[in-house]
């Protein structure tokens, strides 16, 4: 990440306390993962901490926090501080990485889709020259005899 660096005058204790932490998590933890939460409500992510007690331990950290852990972790798993990006949770167990994939893939609820939320798919630009409600060929979605023919 090409974020800058701040230095303060004095670190809170609290936040070494928690970057020591987990770091210590990371090391006695066979699979670390880090999990983006943007858009999940509360109440899910309690419920699927619910799901996974005992397998899986989630915890939500600041960013940065996250990030100097990570960074002062083994050399293999520094590499993740790369993909920590807005909202994120870190994932620590002691299942097998394939089991815990099928359990967090299990637990995935469809969400209605909300105003303003983020999508994954891109919409194709649509020419300007297009007149109004002309938008289905553009996009591909009805083959070449979309519109509806006359009646005789």
């Amino acid at each position: 990440m090409a974020a800058e660096t701040r230095h303060t005058a004095h670190v809170p204790q609290w936040k070494i306390d928690e970057v020591s932490e987990l770091v210590e998590k990371i090391g006695n933890s066979r699979v670390v993962g880090i999990v983006g939460v943007r858009e999940i409500p509360a109440d899910s992510i309690q419920q699927m901490r619910g799901d996974l007690r005992g397998n899986v331990e989630i915890r939500m950290v600041r960013n940065t926090i996250a990030q100097r852990a990570l960074q002062e972790s083994a050399p293999e798993i520094r590499q993740l501080s790369d993909y920590i990006e807005d909202q994120t949770a870190l994932i620590f167990s002691d299942e097998n990485p394939f089991k815990l994939y099928r359990l967090l893939e299990k637990g995935k609820k469809p969400m209605p889709i909300k105003a303003g939320c983020l999508t994954l798919t891109a919409m194709p630009r649509l020419p300007a020259a297009l007149p109004p409600n002309c938008w289905r060929p553009a996009l591909g979605i009805c083959g070449k005899n979309w519109r509806k023919k006359k009646a005789p």
